[in-house]
């Protein structure tokens, strides 16, 4: 997939996720949403931590169900984003990290040299 600065209109190598979420269509919550997660792209974010980016401005406080409103924007933003080569990823009992899809495949590389490792070892 190539990407064209938006500025000169050149082709981009490394693309800079943000202008990918930035082509995305979507309302402001979900736009919200993704730019929290981009803002720490392919770093751990937490679910308080995206609760509050999220609803820490609300005078009440956000929605009590806050956790499920993240799942579901995580879930009805995926294939969107697999479009544009990126995914969230679920951190179970700690949160989520955006990152480009090829990724996942070079931890699974790694974590298979890493037990082939450990054998070898013992």
């Amino acid at each position: 997939m190539t990407y064209r600065c938006p500025c000169c209109g050149s082709v981009v190598d490394k693309v800079d996720p943000a202008i990918v979420l930035n082509e995305l269509r979507c309302g402001p919550q979900m736009r919200k949403f993704l730019n929290g997660l981009g803002a720490a792209f392919g770093r751990r974010v937490s679910k308080a931590h995206m609760i509050d980016f999220m609803y820490g401005a609300d005078p009440d406080g956000g929605p009590l169900n806050a956790s499920n409103i993240l799942n579901v924007f995580k879930s009805t933003s995926k294939d969107r984003l697999a479009k544009v080569g990126i995914e969230i990823i679920t951190i179970w009992g700690d949160g989520m990290r955006m990152q480009w899809i090829q990724e996942k495949a070079n931890v699974g590389t790694e974590m298979r040299g890493l037990r082939g490792n450990a054998a070898q070892s013992q």
